[in-house]
């Protein structure tokens, strides 16, 4: 990963629909049924993950990922649906393979979340052999 520098930066878009809402969730967290039809935080650190790692990818060598292992950051503004959010993504860091970015979320009105991400980078192989120790035989 030799190319990727301080300072890349990558946004992405996303229009709010139901299925980005905390109520749509309550399926598998019942608690979010009586909760306000707004996007969801969950849904927020989904969508800044993702945006890292579309920044990443056309700077992995071969049969290299990356997974989240740090997600801190503010949710300060509520989103309701139909409203457009976008990440924006910066490496601000960059420790062997531990890559650090600043983040941001607006929508069409305001900043709506703001802090930090991190991401390593894994050799997909050795990953996935490692995880295969954790499966019950």
């Amino acid at each position: 990963m030799a190319e990727l520098k301080i300072g890349e930066k990558l946004s992405a878009n996303l229009e709010i629909t139901p299925k980005y809402t905390v109520p749509f969730n309550a399926d598998k967290f019942p608690a979010f049924g009586d909760m306000p039809a707004v996007f969801a935080t969950a849904m927020m650190v989904g969508f800044i993950e993702e945006t890292a790692i579309k920044l990443l990818m056309p700077f992995y060598e071969n049969g290299q990922q990356s997974v989240g292992t740090l997600v801190n950051f503010t949710h300060l503004a509520a989103t309701p649906i139909g409203l457009n959010v976008r990440a924006e993504v910066e490496v601000t860091a960059i420790e062997k393979r531990k890559i650090t970015f600043a983040v941001k979320c607006y929508d069409d009105f305001d900043l709506i979340g703001e802090g930090v991400h991190e991401r390593a980078l894994i050799d997909e192989t050795r990953f996935m052999e490692k995880l295969a120790t954790k499966v019950p035989k």
